[in-house]
Order: structure tokens, then C-alpha cells, then sequence
């Protein structure tokens, strides 16, 4: 997409957000493109869908809940079913199984950072049969400066936490003292009981894009 131009060159950005630049008596013919979203998606939308949809990505990138740059909100987690296999060996089977592991799946929360119900859920669904006791919730993060770590949790008032393997308390927030460099905050959720979403912040660490 043509992010700038100038008399001598165009800057082109691409889908991974880096600009390139393009010497303009290199170029033989140029043409207005198209929008990258088909056309006909909104056609089905009522006029007050429309009107939503339009708010909704007119605060894109904007300061407030749907800034999707901010690095202090966990958006990309990895999720375990507990399966009745797994629950005899207890939470250590678990925390001891590296993110990089395959029965970790990816999942990614909303543009406000809510993990919703949905995506967990659906990784129960995949192991119905083993009749699943919990599902685990992993998020990785980065400190620059040894301390207390201030996070925040959303959603899931009561249920088991760890960071690096060792259990943190929660009462919607929680600071343990941690080394500069990489952590791993898991949590535990029942099956039975998943709820809506789950939100993780810190304003003191920068949560990993994947």
C-alpha cells in the first residue's frame, strides 16, 4: 500500500508493516488498487450493524480499548487441556511441558485483550472424548527491570496461577518479584465453568506478539 511519496520516490508499506522505497523513473505504469476486504461483506448488515462495525474501526489503533499496539495486554496464548490422562499425574505435567510443545495450541484474544469463552471451549471440544477436567492458559512475557512485576487479571477470580512454575496469588492482581528477561504466566481454568473471557495486563512487562 503507498504509505508517502516525494517527486523523486514512492514508500511503499507491506503486510508486515515495513516500508519500502521505489525510485519513481523506475516505475513504467501505476494504478489505484482495490481494498483488500472482498466486496459484499456488508451487504447483509442492517443499517445499525453498519453504524457499529464503522465505530468499531474508526477506534482502531487509537489510545483506549481497541489500541491493538499496546504490549501490556497478553494477546497471543497457548492453551492445554487437562484431559482425565493427564490429571493423575497432576498440575506439574503440565507446568514441566514446554509452549513450544504441539499440545500447546495457539489462540489469540480480542482487540481489547479479552480472551473470550469461545476459544477456549474450543480447545476442550478437541479432546471431548478424554473427558477434559481443565484447560490451561499460557502467556509469555518480557521484563526490563528486575522487581516487582505488577499483572492484572480479569475473569478468573479463584482459579490457580503460576508464574515460572511457582504458584501466585491472585486477587485481581498480583506482583511477584521477577529477574529481567523471559516468564511464563499459566492458569488453571475448570471445564465446567469457563468464564466469558480472560484478560491479562502489566504495565510492568511487555507481553510476546506469538
Amino acid at each position: 500500500m503507498l504509505a508517502s511519496e516525494n517527486p523523486e520516490e514512492l514508500i511503499l508499506r507491506d503486510a508486515t508493516g515495513k516500508e519500502i522505497s521505489i525510485a519513481k523513473n523506475n516505475i513504467a505504469s501505476r494504478a489505484t488498487g482495490k481494498s483488500l476486504m472482498p466486496s459484499g461483506l456488508v451487504d447483509n448488515l442492517s443499517a445499525g450493524e453498519r453504524l457499529d462495525l464503522y465505530r468499531f474501526l474508526s477506534e482502531l489503533g487509537k489510545p483506549g480499548p481497541y489500541d491493538a499496539s499496546k504490549a501490556t495486554v497478553a494477546r497471543a496464548w497457548k492453551l492445554l487441556p487437562q484431559t482425565l490422562d493427564l490429571a493423575q499425574f497432576g498440575d506439574e505435567k503440565i507446568l514441566s511441558t514446554e509452549l513450544s510443545d504441539k499440545s500447546w495450541t495457539p489462540a489469540h484474544s480480542l482487540v481489547d485483550g479479552r480472551l473470550p469463552k469461545e476459544e477456549m471451549a474450543a480447545a476442550l471440544e478437541a479432546v471431548q472424548k478424554r473427558d477434559p477436567r481443565a484447560v490451561y492458559a499460557a502467556a509469555e512475557f518480557q521484563v526490563a527491570r528486575a522487581g516487582a512485576v505488577r499483572l492484572t487479571l480479569e475473569g478468573a477470580d479463584g482459579s490457580l496461577a503460576w508464574v515460572d512454575g511457582k504458584p501466585v496469588e491472585f486477587k485481581s492482581q498480583t506482583a511477584p518479584d521477577l529477574s529481567t528477561g523471559s516468564h511464563t504466566f499459566v492458569l488453571k481454568l475448570d471445564a465446567r465453568k469457563l468464564p466469558e473471557a480472560i484478560r491479562l495486563e502489566s504495565a510492568d512487562a511487555t507481553f510476546l506478539a506469538q
